[in-house]
């Protein structure tokens, strides 16, 4: 055997392991990104276009995972409805704070004028769905508002509705009727108190939780 081919045959006996390697941790960085993007893209499909607690404020979907009590893992959208319910159930919290902490939703979508949440709003109830199982010592109340436009008694009966309707989606998912308050509050509480233009109203149009029991 020449010189020159005893010199390939070594050079690819040495580095021909460290190349698979290589070709293998490319494969798998590739499938980890393309995991990450579907995660990322199916949270993008269910953000709501129209919400009754809209925002001026873009919605954060950047993940991150949490671990239950019961040791499910799930990911959840790192400044969102949930991250912030689930740091705040995660501390021993007083009467006050128990008393005056209302969370609001973020991805719950209703028909304009109507009590039924669109499909788009699911993934939201079940993720606290999971939350509630996982901590059976938790009470909530369930509280949702509307502007001040229209009929002050008509929206009063829609913002009741609309709170029991989430409570009931809650306890179809298993969730203990009696853990379960809702309130209907109408056009009072508002977080913009003007009313005066469309951006503001929006604001006003929630619905919104408040842990009454830990």
């Amino acid at each position: 055997m020449s010189e020159k081919n005893k010199m390939d045959t070594f050079l690819s006996k040495r580095f021909a392991p460290m190349l698979a390697i290589l070709v293998l941790g490319i494969a798998l960085w590739w499938l980890l990104f393309y995991f990450k993007w579907e995660k990322f893209a199916l949270f993008q499909k269910n953000l709501p276009q129209s919400s009754v607690n809209s925002s001026d404020k873009p919605i954060d979907t950047t993940l991150a995972q949490i671990k239950l009590n019961d040791s499910t893992q799930i990911d959840i959208p790192k400044e969102g409805f949930e991250a912030k319910l689930w740091d705040f159930l995660s501390q021993k919290q007083d009467s006050a704070a128990l008393k005056q902490t209302w969370i609001d939703f973020d991805r719950l979508v209703f028909e304009s004028g109507k009590s039924e949440l669109m499909p788009q709003s699911a993934q939201q109830l079940d993720i606290l769905f999971q939350m509630l199982k996982s901590k059976p010592d938790i009470s909530v109340k369930i509280g949702a508002y509307t502007d001040n436009t229209g009929n002050p008694k008509a929206n009063l009966k829609l913002s009741q509705d609309r709170a029991d309707h989430v409570r009931n989606e809650l306890i179809s998912r298993g969730i203990s009727a009696s853990r379960l308050e809702a309130e209907g509050f109408g056009d009072a509480h508002p977080i913009c108190p003007e009313n005066d233009t469309e951006e503001c109203r929006a604001k006003n149009r929630r619905v919104s939780l408040r842990v009454l029991a830990q």
